[in-house]
């Protein structure tokens, strides 16, 4: 399955950097280690998280990762 990052999400990511690495330059480049790590791993399966309550009409889902809240939509080759 691929992976597709889109605009907002990315942009959130390096947010997510600028804001720790005012305190860590290590742990920011960690946390973001760790926020891809388990995007990648909903690739092998998409379906581990649950349905985003706030739009059940549309194909979202979410996990979490530590403190953030990754929604992503699976789509029949693409996360």
């Amino acid at each position: 399955m691929n992976i597709f990052w889109s605009k907002q999400a990315r942009s959130d990511l390096w947010a997510i950097r600028d804001f720790i690495s005012r305190d860590s330059e290590y742990y920011a480049l960690l946390q973001v280690k760790r926020l891809i790590e388990r995007v990648e791993h909903l690739a092998g399966s998409s379906m581990k998280g649950h349905p985003v309550h706030e739009y059940p009409e549309l194909n979202l889902r979410e996990t979490h990762q530590e403190n953030y809240r990754i929604i992503y939509e699976v789509g029949k080759d693409e996360l």
